[in-house]
């Protein structure tokens, strides 16, 4: 669907390099409640302040702020 290219097992990666790569984690056991897909995005730590300022100015919200930005 976004036309990435699979490297690995788990590993799909942007072949523009523009988005950001995408690591699937094969789950132990079925989940058949809610949030049966959780997304961790991983950007340079000097970047990581301002993207998440810019990502809540663009109309986001923290939920859970403990670790955030790191």
């Amino acid at each position: 669907m976004l036309g990435y290219e699979q490297v690995s097992d788990e590993d799909l990666l942007d072949p523009r390099r523009r988005g950001p790569a995408i690591w699937c984690q094969q789950m132990k056991e079925l989940r058949t409640e809610r949030n049966r897909i959780h997304v961790d995005v991983s950007v340079p730590h000097a970047q990581a302040e301002a993207r998440v300022a810019a990502g809540v100015a663009a109309g986001g919200r923290i939920v859970f702020g403990r670790d955030t930005p790191a």
